[in-house]
């Protein structure tokens, strides 16, 4: 399994966010990564990925604007792509804002179920009342 974390905006790239991608689980000492960059939509912070059943990586990204609340975009990324050097951009699949249920989105995880990959997004409310803890589920449509 392989997982991937964003960082914060690179200061020597602006509009590029650092990310290590790990080849397992990351808590476990020795496990490989990769550190790339990657170019998220305009006003817009990557928070997590995953890689999909078909290799692709799918990126969370986040937006949090005092004027057009929370947001979140779904981005695939070609595995032809991720190479040494490569900024990596990502196909825009899905955008969530108002009025949909969406608030500061920081996880993401891929399931399985009776053959259909499912996308499950998570929020934490940050023990601030004017955030909320969510869990969304969606099905991928290919």
């Amino acid at each position: 399994m392989h997982r991937a974390r964003g960082e914060h905006e690179d200061a020597r790239q602006p509009g590029r966010a650092r990310a290590l991608l790990f080849a397992g689980d990351p808590a476990l000492p020795g496990t490989p990564s990769a550190a790339l960059a990657y170019r998220p939509p305009a006003g817009f912070k990557a928070t997590d990925a995953a890689l999909l059943p078909d290799g692709r990586l799918l990126v969370l990204n986040r937006r949090a604007d005092w004027l057009e609340g929370a947001g979140a975009a779904l981005t695939v990324i070609e595995p032809a792509s991720v190479r040494p050097g490569a900024v990596l951009e990502g196909r825009e699949i899905a955008r969530l804002q108002w009025p949909l249920i969406v608030d500061n989105m920081e996880g993401l995880s891929i399931t399985r179920e009776n053959g259909r990959t499912i996308v499950w997004l998570v929020s934490d409310d940050n023990f601030n009342p004017l955030q909320r803890t969510l869990l969304l589920k969606f099905a991928l449509e290919e």
